[in-house]
Order: structure tokens, then sequence, then C-alpha cells
């Protein structure tokens, strides 16, 4: 069933098909085009310009198409996420892209791009089109040609743009700013704990001795509930909940109650870790969360669940695991380009030094008390991140549909560029996964 996505137009707005805007190209390749890549952050570029390892470049080029620089690109399978822009190049592409250009001088690209990104995050594309796959669309040209859009005045598509541009541009710098000081938090976070696990004196045990490993879940995001068992999955693990989780802190999805009784093997007790069982960088090969609560919580998709064979103080344990002494003994052994797999035998493998009971309880309450201020200060960052990245939204939002007057704002001339329309996701959020240009 579709959602709904007809917002009140200004009187002086028209409406139309997409069709009735737009053709679709598919014009030749030529011998010196590079390949163009349409990504998630509605950035669409040489592919070699974001440095992305990982693409297996084909030598044959059957079925690619040409792109010119200003063309409005539309990931078929991705435009859901966002994979919708203008390109900055020349270039081409596999068949995976819509390429299309305006029928007429009336048509601003980067107008329509600013929109139909804004109808995504909405959840309009995504219900056009279940797709083949888990959270994908099918949005071939002719589902987008059927789409009625609205007609702002050429000049007024010009203003919006420029406002959006300069506007989205100046939250994107607070907001890389504000990534940057908790980039910084959490090298000091890290130190606090390198410096502390490094003077340490104990024995060292092999991770295969001190805990045996299972799965998670052998579930999809489709599978996560409103309600039921809680679950924390691999991009949680990644992106939210990292060292430590507890359900009554921390808003978790939830899975249905009757996997209590088909896979209670992944259900998490007190003390439990979980790791992210891959990582698309080797930064964060290793990351892991631990169970800081008595609640029935499951272990999701992607994960490795490690329970401990003994009594341990599972605190002493998550900073350990924390450290750059464990973590380099697994980005020493993860393999992988775009994706970064870490096996069970990998952690099997690794090495936990274990001082006496004493000194772990000191160490424990030594680093949180350092790092309790540190994890304050970048949990204020991240509220002010998502205050930004909220106001962004509205913004464009309401821009885009002429909730917002533009027109009469005057614009500095300062040199703007139009690929400012999102910040690039980070790195492990859900909804932002990687591109994928399989046909």
């Amino acid at each position: 069933m579709n959602i709904p996505w007809a917002p009140v137009l200004p009187q002086h707005w028209g409406k139309t098909r997409a069709k009735n805007l737009f053709v679709k190209q598919n014009r030749a390749v030529r011998d010196q085009d590079d390949v163009v890549t349409c990504f998630r952050d509605g950035v669409v570029t040489l592919r070699k310009n974001r440095r992305i390892t990982g693409f297996t470049e084909s030598t044959q080029w059957s079925g690619y198409q040409g792109i010119r620089f200003g063309d409005l690109v539309i990931h078929i399978m991705d435009a859901f996420a966002g994979a919708i822009g203008v390109s900055d190049s020349d270039g081409k592409s596999t068949p995976v892209y819509n390429v299309c250009t305006a029928k007429s001088g009336d048509v601003n690209n980067y107008y329509y791009a600013y929109l139909l990104r804004e109808m995504a995050r909405a959840g309009y594309i995504q219900a056009l089109y279940r797709g083949i796959r888990e959270r994908s669309s099918d949005f071939r040209f002719e589902v987008f040609g059927d789409l009625l859009l609205p007609i702002p005045p050429r000049e007024e598509q010009d203003q919006i743009v420029r406002y959006l541009d300069w506007k989205v541009s100046q939250i994107n710098k607070l907001i890389h700013a504000k990534r940057c000081q908790i980039a910084l938090l959490q090298d000091q976070r890290r130190n606090h704990i390198d410096t502390t696990m490094q003077n340490i004196y104990g024995e060292t045990s092999r991770f295969r001795y001190l805990f045996s490993l299972q799965k998670g879940l052998s579930i999809t995001k489709a599978d996560l509930k409103d309600e039921g068992v809680p679950c924390v999955s691999y991009g949680e693990v990644h992106s939210k909940y990292g060292f430590e989780v507890n359900p009554e802190m921390h808003k978790l999805k939830f899975v249905d109650k009757d996997y209590l009784t088909s896979s209670p093997k992944a259900l998490l007790e007190y003390g439990n870790f979980i790791f992210a069982d891959t990582s698309e960088d080797i930064a964060g090969s290793g990351n892991f969360t631990y169970l800081n609560s008595h609640a029935s919580v499951f272990a999701g998709y992607h994960t490795i669940i490690a329970r401990s064979r003994k009594s341990l103080n599972y605190r002493y344990i998550a900073y350990y695991f924390d450290s750059s002494l464990f973590r380099s003994q697994i980005q020493r052994e993860v393999n992988g380009v775009k994706v970064y797999s870490i096996t069970r035998s990998i952690l099997n493998r690794t090495t936990i030094k274990l001082s006496n009971d004493v000194e772990q309880a000191n160490i424990v309450q030594q680093l949180d008390k350092q790092c309790s201020t540190v994890d304050r200060l970048i949990s204020l960052t991240n509220n002010e991140i998502n205050y930004f990245s909220e106001y962004r939204t509205r913004l464009i939002s309401a821009a885009v549909t002429g909730h917002f007057d533009a027109r009469s704002i005057m614009v500095p001339k300062c040199g703007m560029v139009y690929d400012a329309m999102c910040e690039n996701t980070m790195l492990y959020d859900e909804d932002a996964e990687s591109n994928f240009e399989e046909i």
C-alpha cells in the first residue's frame, strides 16, 4: 500500500508527472570516461574521487551508459535510501541508474534532486516498490515517470537551490566540526584506557579458554518490531551502543517472543559480550558491546556472542577489549577489502591479560571515573548533531514543498556548489548501507 505524499503546495506552483519533465538517457560509453557512482548522501561523482575500495573494475563496458555533468541520476535500487543526485562529472555507469535530463529550460535538476531525496526520506519511494531484496526499491524510470511532482517557477527553483546549498552547507560544517570533536574525545577515552592497560601486570590467557562463542539471531531488519524482546544488532554495536548496552537505558528494537522458544541460544545473559562480525573499515574491527543488565535481550544479526566460561570482572574485560592491546590483535588478522570479517577463529586466537581481582576492581574504578566525563561530553555532542540534522531535514522539506518562501532571502555569493545536499552518513547507520551496483 502506497504512503501518500501530497503536501499542500503554494497556489502559484503547478503539478505534472515526472515523465513530462524528464527524459531517460541511454548514451553510448566513451573510452575516456571513468566510472561515476551515485552515493546515498546524494553525491554523484567519479568513483575515484571518493577513494572507494572494494569494487572490481570491469574491463567490459557492455550495458554501461554515458553520464554527463548536470544529469539527474537515480539509483534504481537505492533510491529509497537517498541515492539521488546531480552528476558533477562526465563519466559512465551501469544500467542500475536512471540517467535523466530535463525536457525544457523550466526545470532545475538540482531542485528535483532535493525534492526526490525528501520524498525518499519520507518513505514514499520505498512504499512504491518493495523490490527484489530487503530494504531496496525497484525505482525504474517507468515508476519515476508516473510520480506527480510540483513545478515551481524556474526562478523560484533556482532560488530554493541557492538557499539550500547555502544553509545546508553551513549546517554540514557544524556537523562536521561536532564529529571532529567526538573523534578527539574518543581518542582521549582510548588513551585513558591504553595508558592504564599497558601498565598492568598479570597472567595472559587465551580468549578461547575464557569464552565460548555463538551466533546471534539469523534475522533481518524486517524482523524487528516495536514490542517484544529487546534485540541488539551489529549496526547498534558500531554506531550507538558500543562498550555496553542496557535496555533499561538504551532504546532498542524488539523481536517476537517466539524466539525465546525457537532460538534460546541467542538470548543474552548479564555480562555476555556481543561482537559485530563485519566492519567496513579496519578501525571498526573488534567493535563490541556487553550486556550490563539482567534483562532479557537477544543478540541480533551479524553478531558473535561471547559467553564467559568462568567468573570474570566483565567491566574490566570490556575495558580490555576496548584497548589497543586487544583491538590490534584483531585488526592484524581481519581480511577484506570493502567489508572486513571478524571470525570466531580470529577472536579465539587473541589473548587477554588478567591482573588480580583487587587490581581489576581498582582499574575499573579509575577508568569509570576518567571515561564517564568523556562519555558525557560525547553524548552531549551527539545530541547537538541530532539537533542540527533534524533542523537540516525540516529546512529542506519546508523549502522544496514551498512551506518556506525563500524568494526574498538574499543568498551570499560565496561560490556554492551543488553537492552540499547532505552530510555524509555515519558509517554504521543502519539506514545508510553501502551502495550496491549489481545488475
